[in-house]
C-alpha cells in the first residue's frame, strides 16, 4: 500500500493560530508574566483610576484638615419693601350682652342740685332753696328729714362754678341749719392776690345731700 505523506501547514495558517491565540489568551498570559512592581505612573492612563477604583481608608488619608473659616462677607443691600397686603375683613360684632341687674336704692334721705340764682332739680326730700344774697342759700328740707339730727353733704359743680377765673378756686360749705328745717351753704371765690388770698361770696352751683 502506498503511504500518504502529510502536508506541511500553510505560513498563512501559523499566523491564523498564533493570532487566535492571542486573542483568547493573551491578556492572561500578559498579566502573569508582569514583573513585580513593574507598572509606575507612566503605564496608568490619565483618569484610569476613579474613586471607586480606590479604599475608603485610603481616600480618608489623602484628605487634608479643614482649614480656617474666612471672614464673614459684607452685608447685603436690603431688599425692597414688599407691596402691602390687602386689608382683612371687619370682624363681626358680638352679640350685646344681657343688662345688669338694678343698683340698690341710694339711701341718701335728701338731695338737690342748686343753681347759682336759687333754682334746683334733681331732688328727693327737698321743698325749696331760699337765695338770701351773693354766696348764700338755705336749703329748706321735708319735714321727715328733720335738720337738727342730720348734717349736709355739699360739693360744686365743676362745669358751673367759678374756678380758675381770676386766679381763684371755687368753694362751697355747709354751715349749719336755717328756715324752718333748712341746711345754709356759703359759696366762696378764694384769689390769689399779690402778697396774700382774698375770699370774698360768691354765687356759685352746688349739689347737697343729706344722708
Amino acid at each position: 500500500m502506498r503511504k500518504r505523506r502529510l502536508r506541511a501547514p500553510s505560513p498563512a495558517l501559523v499566523v491564523a493560530v498564533l493570532a487566535l491565540f492571542v486573542a483568547l489568551g493573551g491578556t492572561g498570559y500578559a498579566a502573569f508574566k508582569l514583573p513585580k512592581n513593574s507598572v509606575g505612573t507612566a503605564q496608568i492612563k490619565n483618569g484610569a483610576v476613579t474613586g471607586s477604583k480606590i479604599s475608603r481608608g485610603t481616600l480618608d488619608s489623602l484628605q487634608g484638615a479643614s482649614g480656617p473659616q474666612g471672614p464673614a462677607g459684607p452685608t447685603g443691600a436690603t431688599g425692597a419693601t414688599g407691596a402691602r397686603g390687602a386689608t382683612g375683613a371687619t370682624g363681626a360684632t358680638g352679640a350685646t350682652g344681657p343688662q345688669g341687674p338694678q343698683g340698690i336704692a341710694g339711701t341718701a334721705r335728701a338731695y338737690a342740685l342748686v343753681f347759682p340764682n336759687g333754682t334746683f332739680t334733681h331732688s328727693k326730700n327737698v321743698l325749696s332753696v331760699t337765695y338770701g344774697g351773693t354766696g348764700d342759700y338755705c336749703v329748706e328740707l321735708d319735714p321727715s328729714v328733720s335738720d337738727t339730727s342730720a348734717v349736709a353733704l355739699v360739693s360744686l359743680d365743676y362745669q358751673e362754678d367759678t374756678t380758675l377765673i381770676s386766679n381763684g378756686v371755687a368753694h362751697v360749705e355747709w354751715n349749719g341749719t336755717c328756715g324752718t328745717n333748712g341746711m345754709r351753704v356759703f359759696g366762696w371765690q378764694v384769689t390769689q392776690g399779690a402778697s396774700s388770698l382774698s375770699i370774698a361770696p360768691s354765687d356759685e352751683e352746688f349739689a347737697i345731700a343729706v344722708p
